[in-house]
């Protein structure tokens, strides 16, 4: 399932973010098992923002210039 939600942005983030947060979890988990975590850098981050508006699909849009 994409993370591009144009439409039932909330609905869609209820099932992702959960299994995104196992996901980071287990990988600090393991890096801190085998000694790695305090010599490696873990990044999540996205591509560009989105409208801080919901849109009539209620999901939200793409948002590359924020204060335009």
């Amino acid at each position: 399932m994409p993370w591009d939600s144009h439409v039932f942005h909330n609905e869609i983030y209820q099932l992702l973010v959960p299994e995104m947060d196992r996901v980071i979890f287990q990988l600090l988990g393991d890096l801190e098992t085998r000694g790695l975590l305090e010599r490696t850098l873990v990044v999540a981050m996205g591509e560009f923002g989105r409208t801080p508006w919901m849109n009539p699909a209620r999901g939200r849009d793409h948002y590359p210039t924020p204060g335009a």
